[in-house]
């Protein structure tokens, strides 16, 4: 019992948004130092991850960085009394989730850029910056959007993912 509850647990810490940003943002960064020194400015403003020769589009970086401050700024609009958390239904957390635009209708796209993204970084020579965070999120988005619902449905499969679960802060 305590096996299958851990392997469908999950822990999202303010550490691990906090360096997921700084991983996208380091990724911009050196984007930005490449089109500055004119060795980039071809088709699109595309980075090229030496490791998997996948290409992503810097707006689509960008739009990540976008997501992962948002779903900071929801994390951090909750108020959680230092003595005692805050422990909410297990459908929270696409409420969530949400409020970063992580929802069914978004996962594929934004769990294709994630890996892209943690390959464009692992990519970089002579750069050393931890994915974990990214790879976490990753993680996370194949544990809560299981399951391919349709429109009418997707309510349902949300219940039936989290019907034994909670969410604690």
């Amino acid at each position: 019992e305590k096996t299958c509850e851990e392997s469908t647990s999950f822990d999202l810490t303010p550490y691990d948004v906090a360096s997921a940003i700084t991983a996208v943002d380091r990724l911009l960064v050196e984007q930005a130092k490449e089109v500055s020194q004119g060795d980039s400015l071809t088709e699109d403003l595309n980075v090229e991850s030496l490791s998997s020769g996948s290409k992503i589009n810097i707006n689509t970086i960008a739009k990540i960085k976008q997501i992962l401050l948002d779903l900071e700024a929801a994390i951090d609009s909750y108020e959680v009394p230092s003595d005692k958390g805050i422990t909410k239904p297990g459908i929270f957390i696409y409420e969530l989730l949400e409020r970063a635009h992580l929802t069914y209708n978004t996962k594929a796209d934004i769990h294709d850029a994630l890996e892209q993204i943690i390959g464009c970084l692992s990519g970089l020579p002579g750069i050393f910056l931890s994915t974990a965070g990214l790879q976490k999120l990753v993680d996370i988005i194949q544990l809560v959007f299981c399951g391919e619902p349709s429109d009418q449905d997707k309510q349902k499969q949300k219940e039936f993912n989290t019907a034994h679960f909670k969410a604690t802060f």
